[in-house]
């Protein structure tokens, strides 16, 4: 069976030519990977208020893939650039030297006269789906999460009753639980974890990727973990696959665990010893949430279904 990951990339972000095309391939053979397809697109669907249209993102998708079976898609042809037509053109090369050294000369003294110009504010992630959170203490809306900018500094809170899935800069996924907060950095790469718990599948390709706790480092280049702060203090560690080095705040000592184990950070203390783990619960727990949310907005659905009728 695929990862639940690889289904929720592709309906997300999209995947490479040869990955979609094997995944593709698998879902016409595999009714468990396709049940669990089907769900996750009535759950997009359900996000945007109207389940019985398709997504934009999904109607892209269909396009795309028309496209291709036909062979219309063409490839991007890039312009040549500023120095291939000073290199290439017909003046000689002395008024071609003469050309770059004053627009050389006009840019440093643009640069150096130029007011002050504030700088953007970083992207860190998007949202791809969420329900019943905020962004720096502003409530966002469910038809509007997918999609939603977050940038390094915002604070991002899931209540109680409510779940978000961010799709990293940087490249990844992270899995917010309900009630958690947390606090992104640069694009995506550094994640401060204040309450509650997360589950991060964070590709290979790019810079270092970390988690922090008020008592615990966890640093990785890729793989699939998760990271939850205990109302106690502690900070647990486990990895469902690849490898990660956790070390606490304090900097007493740092180990590394692999997939199927875990560990613990308590305040004032180093990484306690690796223990055993089975990656299945929190598997478990992420489609609990997923399932009561979806039954929540069935249910929501059908008393405005109800309700029309009555009418």
């Amino acid at each position: 069976m695929h990862a639940r990951s690889e289904i929720d990339q592709y309906l997300c972000e999209g995947l490479p030519r040869p990955a979609e095309a094997r995944l593709r391939s698998h879902l016409r053979s595999c009714d468990r990977c396709r049940s669990l397809y089907d769900l996750q697109v009535a759950f997009l669907r359900s996000l945007s208020r109207k389940p019985e249209i398709p997504t934009p993102a999904e109607e892209e998708r269909m396009v795309r893939l028309a496209l291709q079976a036909v062979g219309l898609q063409g490839e991007r042809k890039e312009l040549p650039g500023l120095l291939d037509r000073i290199i290439w053109a017909h003046a000689s090369a002395l008024v071609a030297a003469v050309v770059v050294v004053l627009i050389l000369v006009a840019g440093l003294a643009w640069t150096l006269h130029a007011p002050a110009v504030p700088r953007a504010p970083v992207l860190a992630a998007r949202l791809v789906k969420g329900r019943n959170l905020s962004l720096d203490g502003v409530a966002v809306e469910s038809k509007a999460a997918p999609n939603t900018v977050v940038r390094a500094g915002s604070r991002l809170e899931v209540k109680k009753n409510g779940i978000a899935e961010l799709s990293l800069e940087r490249g990844g996924i992270v899995r917010v639980f309900p009630g958690s907060s947390l606090t992104l950095s640069g694009p995506g790469e550094r994640i401060q974890l204040d309450r509650g718990k997360i589950w991060c599948l964070v590709e290979r390709a790019g810079n270092t990727f970390a988690v922090q706790t008020d008592t615990a480092r966890v640093r990785v280049v890729g793989t699939s973990f998760v990271v939850e702060r205990q109302r106690s203090g502690e900070t647990e560690v486990r990895v469902m696959r690849g490898e990660v080095e956790v070390e606490d705040s304090g900097k007493r000592g740092s180990i590394r665990i692999k997939g199927g184990w875990k560990t613990r950070v308590s305040p004032g203390n180093p990484p306690g010893p690796p223990r055993r783990y089975n990656p299945r619960r929190d598997r478990s727990d992420w489609e609990r949430f997923l399932d009561e949310l979806l039954r929540g907005i069935r249910r929501a659905v059908k008393k405005v279904k109800d309700l029309v009728k009555g009418l």
